[in-house]
């Protein structure tokens, strides 16, 4: 195995596209998430994909990422729902600040 000038082509794309997600998060103010979309964008481009081809890409990973962790997501989504609603969240935020758990009697 060697290193090529492909290879070399590929870790500049990469540290490009890590360039552009910290340029756009502390320069930009834009959001992370937009960032990271636009940045995996940059280094599809730069490594030689056609803009088509990059978004497929990018539909396709996402796609299979979030059929993987989507019912984790909606489930967490609705535990998180139910203690803000039945106030077990704020029971939560302020049980390290006093110290101890209040309990009852």
């Amino acid at each position: 195995m060697s290193w090529t000038p492909g290879d070399t082509w590929l870790v500049i794309a990469a540290l490009a596209g890590i360039a552009t997600i910290v340029v756009l998060i502390s320069g930009f103010k834009v959001h992370a998430f937009l960032a990271m979309i636009i940045g995996s964008g940059v280094v599809g481009l730069a490594s030689g994909l056609h803009a088509p081809d990059v978004v497929k890409q990018f539909e396709t990973g996402f796609g299979n990422t979030l059929a993987s962790v989507g019912i984790l997501v909606g489930l967490g989504t609705m535990l998180g729902r139910l203690l803000a609603d039945s106030g077990g969240a704020d029971r939560i935020t302020k049980a390290p600040r006093s110290g101890s758990v209040s309990r009852r009697r």
